[in-house]
């Protein structure tokens, strides 16, 4: 339920606009406790922090790709 302990909220560097999409997915998805568990993991893990401050600083134009965004999309990605 976007909380680590009861009575807490969802973690500070937790975008606002991400945990307005988890509670309105929280909502639509209600009797499917697997779809919870996944949205709470996605929105709440440690390691998601990362993620969410990367994603918050892309720019967008009109609500589609510049080309900053299209360079990056286009760039290979390598793990190691």
């Amino acid at each position: 339920m976007l909380v680590a302990k009861e009575g807490s909220g969802p973690p500070e560097w937790l975008p606002d606009y991400i945990a307005e999409k988890a509670r309105e997915l929280r909502e639509k998805h209600s009797g499917n406790q697997i779809a919870l568990d996944v949205i709470d993991r996605l929105v709440t893990h440690p390691n998601m922090r990362a993620v969410w401050k990367e994603l918050s600083k892309q720019k967008r134009e009109s609500h589609r790709r510049n080309r900053q965004d299209t360079a990056r999309a286009d760039r290979k990605v390598c793990y190691n």
